[in-house]
């Protein structure tokens, strides 16, 4: 049996006065960074976890808050995955598809503990 190789992209993110910066420590493709700001606004935030908060555990959320939830991820990885930082996770699933192989994302966010939990 073929075992598939497995290719590593580190992504670290930490605080800066300006708002965040988004460092590629290791990836298949060399090391990039970025700076951020937070896209979602803290009232935002407070309304997104609250409308969470309604779900039972392991309910689905209704049509509207999966909207809601996709939109979200879209403006932090539309923050996050820019300029070199996204040149580096394109070049590394280029990369990994070339050689047959998965490629592991490993977010370190345990210095901004308000992004963590997103």
């Amino acid at each position: 049996m073929t075992r598939i190789q497995t290719l590593e992209l580190l992504l670290v993110v930490d605080k800066t006065d300006e708002g965040y910066v988004a460092l590629v420590r290791q990836s298949p493709a060399g090391q990039g960074q970025t700076r951020f700001v937070n896209p979602l606004a803290p009232r935002d935030l407070a309304g997104f976890w609250a409308a969470l908060s309604q779900l039972p555990r392991g309910g689905h959320p209704t049509p509207e808050l999966a909207a809601r939830i996709r939109a979200a991820g879209q403006q932090l990885f539309d923050a996050v995955f820019r300029g070199e930082v996204l040149g580096c996770l394109r070049a590394s699933f280029d990369i990994a598809r070339m050689e047959q192989a998965i490629l592991r994302i490993q977010l370190d966010c345990s210095t901004v503990p308000e992004l963590e939990t997103l």
